[in-house]
């Protein structure tokens, strides 16, 4: 599982990867050397089961506009991304547009009355990206395990899936 560190979806895709006895890549937004432990992972990790990776200076510290150029990295790392909620601005918006970029599959939650949180969840499905429900309302995981399980054209670690946007 790949994704950014933040609070919130974020957190809780790491702690559950790690909770099922998987791994987890943090990429932050700041320089490697500020990385800290947060509490609500503390006791899962282990020498063998997480990797923290940062594209910019070791002592930068937090700022915004690393959140979003990071969304690229993050996503050029997973073998797919999935939006659960997502606004026409903001980081997971741009995360959504950064898969679409590099041709990542994209998978996005169809709300049957979307609120209005949820304006960019249609502007990735009218994209192309796929949805994660079916036409009887019923969730439709198995192109997303799919993808994940079987494309061999993306990165070498089948495990590779960032979850973002909530």
């Amino acid at each position: 599982m790949v994704s950014g560190y933040a609070q919130g979806v974020d957190l809780a895709a790491h702690k559950a990867a790690l909770e099922s006895g998987g791994t987890t890549t943090f990429v932050l937004a700041e320089g490697i050397l500020k990385f800290k432990l947060k509490q609500e992972i503390k006791d899962l990790i282990t020498d063998e089961n997480y990797v923290v990776i940062s594209q910019f200076l070791p002592k930068l510290t937090w700022l915004a506009r690393n959140a979003m150029q990071r969304n690229k990295t993050i996503c050029g790392l997973s073998n797919a991304v999935v939006i659960i909620e997502s606004g026409l601005v903001g980081g997971t918006f741009e995360a959504g547009k950064a898969a679409l970029e590099l041709k990542r599959p994209l998978f996005v939650l169809e709300y049957a009355h979307p609120p209005v949180s949820a304006e960019g969840n249609i502007y990735f499905i009218r994209r192309g990206a796929k949805t994660l429900r079916k036409k009887n309302g019923h969730p439709y995981l198995e192109q997303l395990f799919h993808v994940v399980e079987n494309d061999v054209n993306l990165t070498p670690n089948k495990d590779q899936l960032i979850l973002t946007g909530f």
